[in-house]
């Protein structure tokens, strides 16, 4: 995430932070319509490996 990108102060301080989450990542992927099919296996590969290494088991 970009530093004094909008959408993380957004989910930092307007959504988690209002549920006491300071824990938290943000990752954004290319535009899915002009996307190839390989690029959304490969981004839904990364989101997976990511689920599983925060949340084990």
């Amino acid at each position: 995430m970009l530093i004094g990108d909008p959408l993380q102060t957004i989910w930092e301080n307007c959504i988690f932070g209002l549920c006491g989450v300071t824990n938290f990542s943000c990752k954004t992927y290319g535009v899915v319509v002009t996307s190839t099919p390989e690029q959304r296996v490969a981004w839904l590969d990364d989101v997976r490996a990511i689920v599983n290494e925060n949340f084990p088991g």
